[in-house]
């Protein structure tokens, strides 16, 4: 019950985003006021002119002065009405700004499960177009049903020139409205329709440029394309459907204002000519009868830009009110310290939608700073194991303690800055060598970069890269090998100086040899970190304190490497094979 009432406090609303920004939009409106309010003073000065004139009383002097205070009363509102403008339309872009940042904000805090089951794609719309819909309503649509405000005004006014020709002037208005609301409520569907096409042509091309080289390796470049082309043809196709809707409404809406503008003519034109109205009174019922009909019209599309930003809201609160599955806990220890001592305690964990569990029962601990290896084979469970360590997953049932704390007491902020991992799948930014060894660490003077990658024996291929350190590589580290970005990594790792050492088979496109320098260095230069190392390679790992062997999940042999191979299981028949295979590879 409490976790849904904190969901519904998170969730976010129009009037959340402009609370922040009342005072702003409160002078925005009181600017519309005035400049409105000077609107309607305007035909009214001309009113009286045009009758001084019909009537002979007026001179050259009284025009003048009365040309003087038409231009004063237009500029007058011309200062409100940028005024206004520069308020609403500014406080739209200030609550999109918020509300952009509150989605990206809460996005970094999800937990990787929900990115494997939303596509980048559509996370990509929803935070650009979708967002956009939602400005939408705060700038154009508040200020077009704050205009409105004037209408009741404005009829007044008509009333007052002219009763029976104002009531025949709003008979088209209900046309109008409704017109309005039914074509903006069309429009507003297929928009709808228009935005999820986008999110799927988007996620087909993340996921080509992510994956070009598999395109081109299996020569698909041909069908790609074509399933690109059907994409964005039905993109097309929506959006033509959308504009041939959108088109129809300026059209009508003239027909409409048409249709009005000929009953005012020929009913007030009859009514000067018989004498019950003056030409003054008939230009400026004709102003004020403009003025009612575009904010008459503006409500309907206002409606459909809150429908289409409401539905634009609805969808990125799919996002915001998504819990993270692994959070701090609500007694976690603020000022925990971590020195490395890790126990696995009684450990289960399922994947949701499988019937076995991944790990069963295991228990281990591991010694401050001691180098422990996990082997076995491939779906064992080892990855799983060590993922539970920086709480990228969570037990189903016991416990990970780390120093004797249940890492779910511990900030994830502290734990993971203690953590350094290293996953099987590396991944570096557009930057430069230098800022991937770095990055996460603010002020790394040049020593520690070096040693960093010194340690991950990356130093001296730095030599061959154009610039050094400072060689700028392309997206994912496309320009260099796959066995150069797996080092890039482990320095960007040690560099933090962790407490805990998790590299899950972090060397597995490092050639034996490397790999067997890297992990010594590991083992007898990282002295004070606690080390869990898994490799395929079991001649790399000779080295470690223990080597933990798991097979369906559980832990079925450990020890040291001697030890190990006198019981002569598991480890040692991998032992054996591997050795066979580096022999026939040989010759």
């Amino acid at each position: 019950m409490n976790n849904n009432n904190t969901r519904q406090n998170r969730k976010p609303t129009f009037i959340k985003y402009m609370m922040p920004y009342r005072h702003k939009l409160m002078v925005g409106m009181v600017c519309l006021i005035i400049a409105q309010g000077l609107g309607l003073v305007a035909p009214w000065l001309l009113k009286i002119c045009i009758d001084s004139i019909g009537q002979g009383t007026a001179s050259s002097l009284y025009l003048a002065r009365f040309a003087g205070l038409l231009v004063g009363v237009a500029l007058v509102a011309l200062v409100f009405g940028y005024a206004m403008r520069m308020n609403l339309i500014t406080a739209s872009r200030d609550m999109e700004y918020d509300l952009r940042n509150d989605l990206f904000r809460h996005l970094q805090t999800l937990s990787a499960s929900f990115f494997h089951t939303m596509k980048t794609g559509d996370i990509m719309a929803r935070a650009t177009n979708d967002v956009n819909y939602v400005r939408n309503f705060w700038g154009p649509g508040v200020m077009n049903i704050a205009g409105a405000i004037m209408i009741p005004f404005a009829v007044v006014l008509m009333f007052a020139i002219n009763a029976q020709l104002a009531l025949l002037a709003f008979i088209p208005l209900p046309i109008v409205t409704t017109m309005v609301y039914l074509l903006r409520t069309s429009v507003h569907a297929r928009a709808e329709r228009c935005q999820e096409q986008y999110s799927t042509m988007s996620a087909l091309a993340q996921e080509n440029f992510t994956g070009i080289r598999v395109v081109k390796s299996y020569a698909i470049e041909d069908r790609e394309i074509a399933a690109f082309d059907a994409a964005c043809m039905k993109y097309l196709n929506r959006n033509m459907s959308l504009a041939r809707l959108d088109g129809l409404f300026h059209p009508l809406f003239g027909m409409v204002i048409g249709m009005v503008m000929t009953i005012i003519v020929t009913v007030g034109g009859r009514d000067v000519i018989n004498g019950t109205m003056t030409l003054g009174d008939l230009t400026a019922f004709l102003s004020y009868s403009m003025m009612m009909m575009w904010p008459t019209a503006a409500i309907g599309w206002s409606v459909s830009l809150y429908q289409s930003g409401g539905a634009a809201l609805a969808r990125i609160n799919q996002i915001l009110t998504t819990e993270p599955e692994i959070a701090d806990a609500p007694d976690a220890l603020p000022g925990a310290k971590i020195a490395g001592e890790i126990e696995f305690r009684n450990v289960w964990f399922q994947y949701d939608g499988q019937n076995e569990p991944v790990l069963r029962d295991i228990s281990l601990k591991i010694p401050k700073g001691a180098t422990v290896a996990v082997v076995g084979r491939t779906g064992s469970g080892k990855s799983t194991l060590v993922n539970l360590v920086p709480r990228l997953l969570d037990p189903a049932k016991g416990a990970v303690l780390i120093d004797g704390q249940d890492v779910r007491n511990i900030p994830l902020q502290t734990l993971r800055h203690h953590v350094g991992f290293v996953p099987q799948e590396t991944f570096l930014f557009s930057d430069t060598v230098r800022s991937n060894i770095s990055y996460g660490v603010d002020g790394v003077p040049e020593s520690e970069i070096l040693n960093a990658g010194r340690l991950s024996h990356i130093l001296e291929e730095l030599k061959e890269f154009p610039h050094g350190l400072d060689t700028m590589l392309g997206e994912r580290g496309v320009n260099i090998s796959g066995g150069q970005k797996q080092r890039v990594t482990i320095g960007r790792a040690l560099i933090k100086k962790p407490k805990i050492l998790v590299l899950d088979d972090a060397l597995s496109s490092v050639d034996t040899e490397t790999e067997e320098k890297i992990l010594h260095d590991l083992v007898h230069a990282v002295t004070d970190t606690t080390k869990i190392i898994i490799s395929h390679r079991i001649s790399t790992v000779k080295e470690a304190d223990t080597i933990v062997v798991i097979d369906n999940g559980t832990i079925v042999e450990s020890g040291t490497h001697d030890e190990l191979l006198t019981q002569g299981g598991i480890y040692a028949g991998m032992y054996q094979k591997q050795l066979l295979e580096g022999e026939i590879e040989k010759e």
